[in-house]
């Protein structure tokens, strides 16, 4: 299988994705995979991101299984699936336990027989780091294994179980929810930006040993994102986006055939608004 680098593919102006699903923002953008029957694995799926790229990927026609530790959002979500008419497989998962990933792949095998998706969602934020432990020099080392436990170590965990059986069909792909904290620091935000750093060379070396076998490995970048507007907009605040920003990339990522962009970090709002889709104007949650 051929490669371009993923710069080059971002500039073509045909991406190989129908977004199906009749959206306000949705676009034509041609067609090469069909969604029908293929399985999409989400972690951190009870809320925000991972609730959107669920509810997404259902509306394609994946069969989703919706991942998190928590068993009643999972529920939620998976019931907001089927109502809509998809498929959805609720499965409690901590992404920084071993056993509990393996379960999780084992329950996705057993129902639904292959596993084409994998999103690793889940993460512990900036806000999980105390106020008074910000810079690293007051940070606690159990903060600190927490942290790579699962945003680090987590994504590793569930990439492992995953790739086997998505070798065995021929590939698949991998998507990491990362940050552009890990591409530069961040003042306040040191112990995350170095998971997510880490979590970008996790991405670049998967896809380097995956290439012969049909399995895309990226990185996103969603930026800001919330669920529900905030009550208040302090001046200056950077401009929250909508959790539904990240869909249409996912579904371009998750449906390449051939693959053209493999080892990148893509920065959301930017892919949407080179693709038609919009910018601030239309993710922003105030829009």
């Amino acid at each position: 299988m051929e490669y371009t680098s993923g710069r080059e593919a971002l500039s073509c102006p045909i991406i190989h994705l129908r977004i199906r699903i009749g959206w306000p923002w949705a676009s034509d953008l041609g067609a090469t995979v069909s969604a029908d029957g293929r399985v999409a694995l989400i972690t951190g799926a009870g809320r925000g991101i991972g609730k959107a790229l669920a509810l997404g990927f259902g509306r394609e026609g994946y069969r989703v299984v919706v991942a998190s530790t928590t068993a009643e959002r999972n529920e939620a979500v998976a019931d907001l699936i089927r109502e809509a008419g998809g498929k959805a497989l609720a499965v409690t998962l901590d992404v920084a336990d071993e056993a509990s990933v393996k379960q999780a792949v084992a329950k996705t095998l057993d129902d639904f027989g292959r596993v084409d998706v994998l999103i690793n969602n889940a993460g512990l934020k900036p806000g999980f780091i105390p106020t008074e432990q910000k810079s690293l020099k007051d940070l606690d080392v159990a903060i600190w294994r927490r942290m790579f436990e699962v945003n680090g170590t987590g994504p590793f965990l569930c990439a492992r179980e995953c790739i086997p059986p998505m070798i065995a069909l021929g590939g698949g792909a991998i998507i990491n929810v990362s940050s552009g904290a890990g591409d530069r620091p961040r003042e306040g935000q040191s112990m995350y930006g170095i998971s997510k750093a880490a979590l970008n060379m996790l991405t670049g070396v998967l896809a380097l040993e995956l290439k012969t076998n049909a399995i895309s490995v990226n990185g996103i970048s969603p930026g800001y994102t919330v669920e529900v507007a905030p009550t208040n907009r302090p001046l200056g605040a950077a401009t929250p986006l909508k959790t539904e920003s990240c869909v249409p990339l996912c579904l371009f990522l998750a449906a390449q055939d051939p693959i053209e962009v493999t080892g990148e970090n893509l920065n959301v709002l930017h892919w949407n608004e080179a693709h038609g889709l919009g910018g601030q104007e239309v993710w922003s949650i105030f829009a």
